[in-house]
C-alpha cells in the first residue's frame, strides 16, 4: 500500500512560473508565519487574542487551524499606526466631608 504524500511545508516560498522568480505562499500557517517574521508561535497566538490580527482581514480559521492571509500581514507590518500609548487614568478629587460634631 502507498503512503499518502504530504505537501512539501518546509519553506513558504513557492517557485514562481517565471524563471527564478519567488513569491511568498498567499496564506500561511501560525508555523510557517513564525518561520518568516520575527514572532513567534506564542507571539502570534497572544496577537489574535489581543485583536492585532483580526479574524477575516488578517487570517481566517479552517476547522480548528489558522491560516494567515500573507499580503493582510505584509500591510499590517508596512502600514500600521503604533498603537497610542495608554493614559494612567487619574483620581478624581475627594470631597472630604467636614467631621461629625
Amino acid at each position: 500500500m502507498r503512503g499518502v504524500q504530504q505537501p512539501d511545508l518546509d519553506g513558504v516560498v513557492a517557485e514562481h512560473a517565471q524563471g527564478d522568480q519567488r513569491k511568498p505562499n498567499p496564506y500561511l500557517s501560525v508555523e510557517e508565519l513564525a518561520s518568516v517574521t520575527p514572532w513567534t508561535e506564542d507571539a502570534i497566538r497572544s496577537m489574535i487574542k489581543r485583536g492585532d490580527f483580526v479574524d477575516g482581514e488578517h487570517f481566517f480559521r479552517v476547522g480548528r487551524r489558522v491560516f494567515f492571509k500573507w499580503s493582510a500581514v505584509v500591510d499590517m507590518i508596512e502600514h500600521r499606526s503604533p498603537k497610542p500609548l495608554g493614559t494612567v487614568p487619574l483620581q478624581r478629587a475627594r470631597h472630604h466631608e467636614p467631621p461629625q460634631a
